[in-house]
C-alpha cells in the first residue's frame, strides 16, 4: 500500500484546525532564497532556509531551519549537535522521507514523514522574526505565520525540535 502524501488542502484544513493564523501568497517558482530578489517578489515573512541534512552515515537526518540572509555552517551545526559530518540529504532521500522535489523544502512536509525520522533544528534567530515564510508544499507559493504557530504545528507533527545557537555565519 502507498502511503498517503499530504496535499496543499489537507495542510490548510489542518491550519485551520490548529487555529493557526497564515497569509497565502503566490509567486513564481522560488527555489531559494536568492530567487526572491530576482522575481522582486514582496512578501511580508521572513523567508527562511530549510535544509534537509543527514549525518555522515546516512542514518540520521535533519530539518535545518535558518535566516534565509545567513549562511549555513554546517562543520559547525555537525559539532555542535554530536555529528562528525553533515551533508544535504539526496533528491531521492528529501522524495523519500518529506516526498518533495529540490527547492520545494517546507517543514510543513514533516507530516509526511510519519515515521518521524527526521529531527527539528531551528538556529535560534527564528524566533525572533515576527512572521516566518515558508513553502505550502510547493513553491509557488509562501505562507506566512508566526513563530508560535509554527512550534504548534511541529508539536503536531510529533517531531522533535531542538534550538541551535548562533553557528550561522553571515
Amino acid at each position: 500500500m502507498e502511503k498517503h502524501v499530504v496535499n496543499q488542502q489537507e495542510l490548510f484544513n489542518l491550519f485551520n484546525e490548529l487555529d493557526i493564523d497564515y497569509r497565502y501568497i503566490e509567486h513564481p517558482a522560488m527555489h531559494s532564497v536568492r530567487d526572491k530578489a530576482h522575481h522582486a517578489v514582496s512578501l511580508p515573512a521572513q523567508l527562511l532556509k530549510n535544509m534537509l541534512l543527514k549525518n555522515s552515515s546516512g542514518r540520521h537526518f535533519y530539518l535545518y531551519i535558518l535566516d534565509g540572509e545567513k549562511r549555513a555552517d554546517l562543520k559547525a551545526l555537525a559539532s555542535e549537535i554530536g555529528e562528525s559530518r553533515l551533508s544535504l540529504a539526496t533528491a531521492g532521500e528529501l522524495k523519500l522521507l518529506m516526498s518533495l522535489q529540490p527547492g520545494e523544502v517546507t517543514p510543513f512536509a514533516l507530516l509526511n514523514d510519519t515515521e518521524q525520522k527526521i529531527q527539528v533544528l531551528l538556529d535560534i534567530s527564528v524566533d525572533e522574526q515576527k512572521l516566518l515564510g515558508f513553502h505550502p508544499l510547493i513553491n509557488t507559493a509562501t505562507v506566512c505565520i508566526s513563530p508560535a504557530d509554527l512550534q504548534q504545528f511541529l508539536r503536531y507533527s510529533r517531531h522533535l525540535s531542538r534550538r541551535v545557537g548562533d553557528i550561522a555565519g553571515n
